[in-house]
């Protein structure tokens, strides 16, 4: 079996754990919106007595409650601070399991480059991450389409709401892999991934509360946010150009320091 078979079939359970959590994550965020519709101004209302900082710190500003959609946008956020943790998880353990499994001595004395190792594992992971958005994304849209009711759904933002999804549990991914090689050892990969994760989920909200535009260059979160999107119905080109130099000086990094680090095996 070649390396990337082998990464890929590691990963079969996981992408099937993580997408079932995540969708029913969505199914219990997007639940409560056939209650909520009937009464929609009655809610607004609620949101308008909050202060304007609490509404900014958890993306509640700016959303058109009264329809499905806008009620996703809502819970957006905290749907796509889960993808990152799994995208973070996948980074971070790409490279180090191995080492921490003390197998590693196995793996670099097979008649391969570090180089090609590391593409055929950064393929794996992509492949396993794009198959879990995929699931999370068509469960999302039937999910959406039942507790809509009769009223038609806006697919066109729903499809740039789930390449939304791809795009910054990419940047999380490719972020994680970097972060990973400079790190002399990875014990544990989830405190990492929880790290990376709650800092740069923050920085999104200190952006909100503060109205910095210097503070969207910092974080994922702020790239692909779902006003963002809804209201552009797509992606700001400086955002993308922001995601594809991080996940570009990501693979670089990646790529230089792998090949000359010293890598504990037994």
């Amino acid at each position: 079996m070649n390396i990337f078979k082998f990464e890929l079939s590691r990963k079969k359970a996981s992408v099937l754990i993580w997408s079932v959590g995540i969708i029913i994550l969505i199914f219990i965020s997007i639940a409560p919106y056939s209650s909520f519709a009937a009464d929609v101004e009655a809610l607004e209302e609620i949101f308008r007595s909050y202060p304007p900082e609490l509404l900014s710190a958890f993306g509640m500003n700016d959303i058109d409650l009264s329809s499905i959609v806008g009620y996703l946008a809502l819970m957006y956020p905290f749907i796509q601070f889960f993808l990152a943790v799994q995208a973070a998880n996948y980074g971070f353990a790409l490279l180090s399991i191995e080492e921490r499994e003390k197998v590693a001595d196995f793996l670099l004395v097979k008649p391969v480059s570090r180089t090609k190792i590391l593409v055929s594992k950064i393929f794996a992971g992509l492949l396993a991450l794009t198959a879990s958005i995929l699931i999370i994304s068509c469960a999302q849209y039937v999910i959406l389409l039942l507790l809509n009711g009769d009223e038609p759904l806006d697919s066109e933002v729903l499809l740039k709401l789930s390449v939304g999804y791809w795009l910054f549990s990419l940047t999380f991914y490719f972020l994680s892999i970097a972060i990973s090689v400079l790190i002399k050892k990875i014990k544990s990969v989830l405190p990492f991934s929880m790290g990376l994760v709650t800092i740069t989920y923050f920085i999104g909200v200190l952006a909100d509360i503060t109205n910095s535009n210097i503070y969207n260059y910092l974080t994922p979160f702020k790239c692909f946010s779902p006003t963002t999107i809804i209201e552009n119905r797509g992606f700001l080109l400086e955002n993308i150009l922001i995601s594809a130099v991080l996940i570009l000086g990501s693979i670089v990094l990646a790529v230089i320091v792998y090949n000359k680090k010293d890598i504990q095996g037994v």
